[in-house]
């Protein structure tokens, strides 16, 4: 019966994941992406996601290696630039370094969206397709925008192409977080509509975020099986515990131990996507952890960071 559900609610699934999809390419214009030096940070992005990767894949006794450190890899980096931002907010002082940290985890987030098309489909070269996919809907969807007139168009627009974007990318057994990523890039970079897409998306943002983990939750697997085993047991203690540790040994990041633990809600999705029920439970227990972290109370006493 559940399963049923599931299968009726997709749609709203679609929406409400596609929608913080596209909001989370909000801040990679090509302007800022030249401002925070995109591609001198990348190999230091891609730091933890080979380490953290590489090591669960190594743990994992299962064929689907290169998937476990794929999904693991793209965790890692899937870090929450509200919560980085909300931290740095109650900082005293914080260092021009530091002041980059939200840009860098903005950063982050964006790639390991894009690198999730890898954990798609066959698994092969033609997963890249995810990336002109993206591209042609977000052209579309710009050049729809510029004709739309008035709140409501703008809106419905908004609405239709997460859902539309979603079902394309499934069609093509294609990954629709790194199809919709991209599309949402290409809008960023349209100049006439970009700041009323995205203050629209921003409004809405709470009721999407809420409603995906409302899905998510139902969409988890039942069964307490993989709590029996190591390999889950040693991913959760990956994304948990040594995370942040490997984070921190990266000189130049701004980003403190504390703004390290919560990942993105877009991090339940990634385990879910590729159809492996055990990295998606281990995947949402770390994201559960990191939160419960972030919100402790600072027993210290002292600043967050």
């Amino acid at each position: 019966m559940l399963s049923s559900l599931l299968i009726e609610l997709e749609p709203l699934k679609a929406l409400v994941s596609g929608w913080l999809v596209l909001l989370a390419a909000e801040a990679w214009d090509t302007a800022t992406l030249r401002r925070v030096r995109a591609v001198r940070r990348l190999p230091l992005i891609l730091i933890p996601a080979l380490v953290i990767g590489g090591a669960a894949a190594a743990a994992w006794n299962a064929s689907d290696r290169m998937v476990v450190a794929v999904l693991v890899g793209c965790a890692s980096i899937a870090l929450d630039p509200d919560a980085v931002r909300d931290l740095l907010g109650r900082a005293t002082r914080p260092d021009a370094t530091a002041r980059m940290a939200p840009a860098l985890a903005t950063l982050a987030l964006g790639f390991a969206l894009i690198l999730s098309a890898a954990s798609s489909g066959d698994r092969s070269y033609r997963s890249l397709l995810a990336y002109p996919l993206g591209a042609l809907m977000g052209l579309l969807l710009a050049g729809l925008l510029r004709l739309a007139q008035g709140r409501g168009m703008i809106l419905t627009l908004l609405f239709a192409m997460p859902i539309l974007g979603w079902g394309l990318a499934r069609y093509f057994d294609l990954s629709p977080l790194a199809a919709l990523f991209v599309a949402g890039t290409v809008v960023t970079d349209d100049p006439t509509r970009r700041d009323l897409v995205f203050s629209l998306l921003r409004e809405y943002e709470l009721p999407a975020r809420i409603a995906m983990l409302i899905l998510v939750a139902m969409s988890l697997p039942m069964s307490l099986e993989p709590f029996g085993t190591i390999p889950f047991w040693g991913i959760l203690a990956l994304l948990v515990l040594v995370r942040p540790l490997v984070w921190r040994l990266i000189p130049g990041t701004g980003l403190s131990l504390r703004q390290l633990l919560p990942l993105s809600p877009l991090v339940l999705l990634l385990g879910l996507e590729a159809g492996h029920a055990p990295l998606a439970l281990a995947i949402s227990l770390s994201w559960i952890l990191g939160e419960a972290a972030r919100r402790a109370p600072n027993v210290t006493g002292g600043s967050p960071r």
